[in-house]
C-alpha cells in the first residue's frame, strides 16, 4: 500500500511540475507562394516504323558420311566371378551390321515468324 501511494505521489508531482513549467510556444511559420502554373503541350507525334526486310537464304548443303566397312562377326566371352568359388561364363556373338541406305533428303521452307 505504501509503495502504491509513493508511485501516486510521484505521478502527481510530475504532472504538477509539467503544468507549472508550461509556457507559450511560437506558432509555426507559414510561407504563402503563388500557385504553380500548368503548361499544356501538344501530344508527341507517333511515328510507325516499317517492318524489317526479310531475306531468305539458300538451304544448307547436307552431306552424308560414308557407310563404315563391313566388320566380320565377332564373339565376346565374359567371365564373371561370384561369391562362391565358381565362375559364370557368358558367350555372346555379334553378327554383321546391316548396311542401310541414307535417309531421303527432305527440304522444308518455313515463312518468317513475327512475335508481337
Amino acid at each position: 500500500m505504501i509503495r502504491l501511494s509513493q508511485k501516486l505521489v510521484l505521478l502527481l508531482g510530475v504532472l504538477i511540475l509539467l503544468a507549472a513549467l508550461a509556457g507559450p510556444s511560437a506558432a509555426q511559420t507559414l510561407i504563402v507562394t503563388p500557385a504553380p502554373r500548368v503548361a499544356y503541350y501538344p501530344p508527341p507525334v507517333v511515328r510507325y516504323y516499317s517492318p524489317p526486310t526479310v531475306t531468305y537464304y539458300s538451304a544448307p548443303v547436307v552431306s552424308y558420311y560414308q557407310a563404315p566397312a563391313v566388320v566380320p562377326a565377332t564373339t565376346v566371352t565374359t567371365y564373371r566371378y561370384g561369391i562362391l568359388p565358381r565362375r559364370q561364363v557368358t558367350v555372346t556373338s555379334y553378327g554383321t551390321v546391316p548396311v542401310l541406305p541414307p535417309p531421303p533428303r527432305v527440304v522444308r521452307y518455313y515463312g518468317p515468324v513475327y512475335g508481337y
